[in-house]
């Protein structure tokens, strides 16, 4: 069997730089281990994630510098069985995702 196939270029999403600051996905979800969110980031910032449960407490938080890019972050989910609220935060834009822990 033989493939002639000409390779003209190859796009690799680690290589570009978004437009816009955008939670992309959290995964897996549910989980009984850490939680990994995806980011993209139009230029460098603070990231400021914080997870809440269900009563609105915080149970973890983390700052970090992040440049331009798209960056997985991993959230511990050393928690009990539940859902929790994840806010990830910057100057760049914010919003909050919905895991779920089970154990």
């Amino acid at each position: 069997m033989e493939f002639n196939t000409l390779i003209t270029a190859i796009r690799a999403e680690d290589n570009l730089i978004p437009k816009r600051f955008e939670i992309m996905r959290l995964w897996p979800n549910p989980t009984n281990g850490d939680f990994i969110v995806r980011v993209a980031m139009p230029r460098t910032s603070e990231i400021n994630i914080t997870v809440y449960n269900i009563l609105g407490q915080q149970v973890w938080q983390k700052q970090e510098m992040f440049p331009p890019g798209y960056h997985d972050i991993h959230v511990p989910a050393s928690f009990s069985s539940g859902h929790y609220f994840i806010r990830i935060h910057s100057k760049l834009g914010q919003d909050v995702i919905r895991g779920t822990v089970v154990r």
